[in-house]
């Protein structure tokens, strides 16, 4: 070999000697090449795994993360919405080198966020109240999405003073504790853990934000026929499944199944001072149908409700669809439950908000709300569910349903709108009611004033309401005007019969009935100066439309009113005339008013006594000493939808009546 390079110190050994060198130069620099771009791709592998990463914590709760922004810092909403943008614009033009600057930028503008809202976590407890709603803001702070970007160690130290803080907080405490579920002694009920959040709510057709300040526990099921009838000592309905979510109740029955676990776990030492037993309020059940913190289900509605496609129309017992994320049952679907609004116009302190939809639902309005009355009995598919939430002794006195007025003043008119669930009136007893009160009923000139109507009278929407409109041949006259209906405004039928008259159904849709049909509402109406003397003609008018009898005892005087209105119905109405469903507080009056009312002795009579949880009451506030035995052979399925009927010269506990008697004090007449 070294002979060769000797004899090849020619030409032909320097060329093989350059091209060797050159290869191993091409070698070497491709070599170099082929590792920087591994080293590259390597780089931009990992980039991306962490730009992935990063947006699959920040995707998952991005829309809680700016609620939460939105609402606790608003200050710096911009600047995260900036960073965003900025990282999904890096992203899209593959410049991974400044996805990785603005991701850490932002995550660190995250990170002081979430810094700026801990919650402090003060030495030592002080009082359990209070070192209770700081483990409450705590759990909040720690299930909201901001929580995750503070920083490691600073997270460890933060979850460490708080373990201290919550065992010396809880102590010997067996009942509910902040982030932990709970099983209710002698019930089956499970209470959810639900921390402090902020709801989405629809407030008069506009999004709303609503913070809850505060930790509750809400049912993990609705209650079921079989829980009322145990906790209220009553029968099951005939046709109830024991397991199936209780409906068709008394609003007034649903509060003393919440006074009665209230004081049970009060003596148990469950209900953490300031808490009881309720129904929820509209946004803390939003909160908790929302998952709280938790995010959105993706799970399809069909796999987590029962409704009309799937229910076979009739309620299921709980727990046969998959809960959502905060492992509540039947949230939607199955039955609507019942919520005390978010806000209410005035008037309207009787309406409840029916929230989640029913077996009966079609799937696109379970995320609706409805508007209905409590009265003595709640529509068939509307149930509740309890939550353990704060609340004052007074709770259930201030929300017991005796009836409330229900009306709008607008362009120098007034109207009212009398009935409810349960209520059953055709064209003439409708006309005549509107008589005694002074008024007619009512004529919508126009879409601003029926604009107006709808939104100041929710429950102008949710059933049938009789209006003053009735055929003349062939066409819609307004009966009290004698104007023509405009029917090609509102698209409204032809009458089908000579005799029909003209309801409107959800305060859009206009429907002929014929005057025999009986309906839920119907709508009076006064001018302004009318309304002030409506009752004018109660002391001079020889006959009164509906009154089969009138008499006076003493400074009182009475009216028996021939319809079948439902008690919260009856109370108001009796307002409206000047007085009270008649209070034959004393065995005196009680005498005097069988002796008149004798020649009615087969009517049900309905009177001012009603249920109130486990006392009965007259309007006037006296208690009713004994407990009036039921009306009929009919078992008790009801605590607080009974009131006190005159029959057969007795007083008797009635679910039912023919008739009302009225009493007005002598001046609310002789005034006029």
């Amino acid at each position: 070999m070294s002979k060769f390079f000797k004899a090849g110190a020619g030409f032909r050994g320097r060329v093989l000697l350059i091209a060797a060198g050159l290869a191993a130069v091409v070698l070497a620099v491709a070599g170099s090449i082929l590792l920087r771009v591994h080293w590259k791709n390597a780089r931009i592998r990992e980039w991306r795994r962490q730009i992935r990463g990063f947006d699959r914590l920040n995707g998952e709760r991005r829309d809680l993360l700016g609620l939460q922004l939105r609402e606790y810092l608003p200050d710096g909403l911009d600047e995260y919405e900036r960073l965003s943008a900025d990282l999904h614009s890096a992203e899209d033009a593959g410049n991974w080198t400044m996805c990785v600057k603005v991701a850490k930028k932002l995550q660190e503008y995250l990170g002081g966020s979430a810094e700026k809202l801990m919650p402090e976590i003060p030495a030592d407890t002080a009082d359990f109240p209070t070192g209770f709603a700081v483990a409450g803001a705590v759990h909040g702070y720690l299930s909201s999405p901001l929580a995750v970007y503070l920083d490691p160690a600073r997270r460890a130290d933060f979850d460490a003073r708080f373990t201290a803080f919550e065992k010396l907080l809880y102590g010997n405490w067996h009942g509910l504790r902040c982030g932990e579920n709970l099983t209710l002694p002698q019930t089956e009920a499970e209470l959810v853990f639900v921390p402090p959040g902020v709801a989405r709510l629809t407030v008069n057709g506009n999004p709303a934000r609503v913070r809850i300040p505060y930790p509750f526990w809400i049912g993990r099921n609705e209650v079921t026929h079989e829980q009322m009838a145990q906790v209220l000592n009553i029968v099951l309905p005939k046709t109830a499944r024991p397991d199936t979510p209780a409906d068709r109740l008394a609003w007034n029955d649903v509060l003393f199944y919440c006074a009665v676990l209230t004081r049970r776990m009060q003596e148990a030492q469950i209900l953490p001072p300031g808490y009881i037993i309720r129904p929820p309020n509209e946004e803390e059940w939003q909160l908790a149908a929302d998952n709280a913190w938790l995010g959105a289900d993706r799970t399809p509605l069909s796999e987590r409700a029962w409704f009309k496609d799937n229910s076979g129309q009739h309620t299921r017992p709980s727990g046969g669809r998959k809960p959502n994320k905060l492992g509540l049952n039947d949230i939607y679907g199955n039955i609507a439950e019942m919520t005390l609004p978010y806000s209410r116009p005035d008037g309207q302190e009787d309406r409840i908000a029916a929230m989640g939809g029913s077996f009966a639902s079609p799937e696109k309005l379970c995320y609706l709300r409805h508007s209905i009355m409590p009265g003595q009995s709640i529509p068939a598919g509307v149930g509740f569910r309890i939550a353990a939430a704060p609340g004052t002794p007074d709770y259930f006195d201030r929300h017991f349903q005796l009836g409330c007025a229900r009306q709008v003043r607008t362009g120098g008119k007034v109207f009212e709108l009398i009935g409810g669930s349960f209520n059953a009136f055709d064209r003439n007893q409708a006309d005549s009611l509107c008589r005694l009160l002074g008024g007619r009923l009512a004529e919508v000139t126009g879409q601003k004033q029926l604009n107006v109507l709808r939104a100041a009278l929710p429950l102008f929407n949710s059933g049938s309401t009789l209006l003053g409109a009735r055929a003349a041949g062939g066409r819609w006259i307004w009966a009290g005007s004698g104007k023509p209906v405009r029917t090609s405004l509102w698209r409204i039928p032809k009458p089908k019969r000579p005799t029909d008259s003209l309801v409107i159904v959800g305060g859009r849709t206009w429907k002929p009935v014929s005057d025999k049909a009986r309906v839920p509402f119907f709508l009076c109406e006064w001018d302004e100066a009318d309304y002030a003397r409506r009752n004018g003609h109660l002391q001079t008018a020889d006959t009164l439309p509906l009154v089969r009898r009138k008499f006076t005892v003493g400074d009182r005087t009475f009216l028996l009113i021939e319809s079948g209105m439902t008690w919260n119905a009856a109370c108001r109405f009796c307002e409206l005339l000047g007085g009270r469903l008649a209070c034959p507080d004393t065995p005196e009056l009680a005498d005097r008013v069988r002796k008149e009312l004798k020649p009615f002795a087969k009517r049900r009579i309905l009177l001012g006594g009603y249920a109130r949880r486990d006392e009965w009451l007259w309007l006037s506030g006296k208690k009713i000493g004994s407990v009036p035995e039921p009306d009929g052979k009919s078992p008790l399925t009801s605590r607080n939808r009974n009131f006190i009927v005159l029959k057969w010269n007795r007083f008797w506990n009635g679910q039912s009546s023919q008739m009302f008697l009225c009493e007005l004090p002598q001046e609310a007449i002789s005034s006029r």
